[in-house]
């Protein structure tokens, strides 16, 4: 499947990709309009961490933390 669209936010995702500095970036928005899906084409080939967290609405803390699959880390490429 190929990316379309989503210019201004590649362009971010480069920027910071350019940097040479540390940077974090927080993706968040409404369900199922293809956030993970930018993420992980975006960053497919690049030696990135990513944090992938979910969450339950208008939940407490204590049942965001224990929610199941509540926090993925990985990496989208091997660190050479």
């Amino acid at each position: 499947m190929q990316l379309i669209g989503r210019t201004k936010e590649r362009n971010t995702l480069q920027h910071v990709m350019d940097s040479d500095k540390p940077e974090f970036v927080a993706i968040h928005g409404r369900r199922r309009v293809g956030k993970t899906f930018l993420v992980k084409e975006f960053f497919k080939d690049k030696a990135v961490l990513f944090f992938n967290v979910t969450g339950q609405k208008d939940g407490k803390l204590a049942i965001q933390l224990r929610h199941k699959g509540a926090c993925t880390i990985g990496s989208l490429k091997e660190f050479s």
